[in-house]
């Protein structure tokens, strides 16, 4: 098994993040602040997010062919992106910055959408970009005539998007036999930063087979049908899937067919069990929590098992286990009272305030 030669380029760009916030109090406010180190940082993270786009091209099978269907050799971070935004509608997820080194106040709640592209009026044409990359170039080309793009609210928004890249390279699933695991799963998704964290949501279709709308005013379906374009994760609810155990049963089960033996009598090699029937393994799984890509993607796209991903606002409100609305202290991924982290995240819808950033939906 390879190593992930990503995830600690992140992690230590991360914690250069969180020893900065020592220095600067990370608000609402100073989102304009810049620096050299600033600046530093926001070279070598958006540096990294187009080689990791890069290479999920590679992991996704895309390829880039010139007009003589030869393998191109130069690709702009806009078509490897491009292809990326196909396959896990990146511009829809939501990322929260959740570090207790951030003010609640952060980004309008702390949701931010990281790959969210901003309309610009450039040389009299209007034009889409994401804000961090376009900051980049221009520090890049210039920094002293831009250096004031070397800000807080660039750097945060661009190690958000590489830490929802981070999470889709992992590409790490999830399953359980019990239904009752699903805090412990979602706690591992929770793990994978204490600076940053994605949605997870329940499938629209699970939902579908117990509840009635027309016995009660709150219509889950459509809710999360809105949420689910907002999530990284997604929750399915008893499902036959192929496990890494089913795998290797089915690994050892193509050895067992094809072992052989000398025949001494014919001098050949022949199979030991020549009638033996092959399985293909599946296991039934009470819980499955994979990431969500594109379902509705064109042919060279991943289709995502069916499922239903967060919803739209920047406060989330968080399955305590009791049935009941967690308090203020729990909301934004802080911790409970007892020093534990929240478990499972539920999005809302909330009004988008244009920067890829979303107001308080819950008082």
């Amino acid at each position: 098994m390879s190593s992930n030669l990503f995830w600690p380029i992140y992690r230590n760009l991360e914690n250069e993040l969180k020893e900065l916030s020592n220095h600067i109090y990370m608000n609402q406010k100073q989102l304009n602040v810049y620096s050299v180190k600033i600046a530093d940082l926001i070279l070598r993270t958006v540096a990294e997010i187009e080689n990791l786009l890069k290479e999920l091209c590679h992991k996704e099978g895309i390829k880039f062919l010139d007009k003589n269907r030869r393998k191109r050799k130069i690709v702009n971070f806009h078509e490897y992106h491009e292809k990326i935004e196909e396959k896990y509608l990146l511009s829809k997820k939501h990322v929260a910055a959740i570090y207790d080194g951030f003010s609640e106040d952060l980004f309008y709640g702390g949701k931010i959408l990281p790959f969210k592209r901003k309309e610009i009026t450039k040389n009299g044409k209007k034009i889409k970009i994401i804000p961090w990359h376009q900051a980049y170039n221009m520090i890049k080309h210039d920094r002293t005539k831009n250096f004031k793009l070397a800000n807080l609210e660039n750097l945060i928004t661009a190690i958000a998007a590489l830490f929802l890249l981070n999470v889709y390279h992992k590409d790490q699933e999830f399953n359980s036999i019990d239904h009752g695991n699903l805090d412990s799963i979602l706690s591992k998704i929770h793990d994978f930063s204490d600076v940053f964290e994605v949605d997870s949501s329940p499938d629209v279709t699970s939902i579908a087979e117990v509840h009635d709308k027309k016995d009660s005013f709150f219509d889950p379906i459509g809710y999360f049908r809105i949420a689910s374009k907002y999530s990284a994760y997604i929750i399915q609810h008893d499902k036959k899937v192929k496990t890494s155990n089913d795998h290797a049963r089915d690994m050892l089960d193509a050895m067992e067919a094809s072992i052989a033996y000398m025949n001494n009598e014919t001098g050949n090699f022949e199979l030991k069990n020549p009638g033996y029937i092959k399985t293909d393994h599946y296991s039934e799984c009470a819980l499955i929590v994979t990431l969500n890509k594109n379902r509705d993607c064109k042919p060279n796209c991943v289709t995502a098992l069916i499922g239903y991903p967060n919803a739209g606002n920047d406060e989330r409100v968080r399955h305590n286990g009791t049935g009941t609305t967690p308090s203020s202290s729990q909301r934004l991924g802080n911790k409970h009272q007892d020093g534990s982290r929240p478990q499972a995240t539920i999005a809302t819808p909330a009004e988008d305030d244009g920067r890829g950033c979303f107001k308080r939906g819950i008082g």
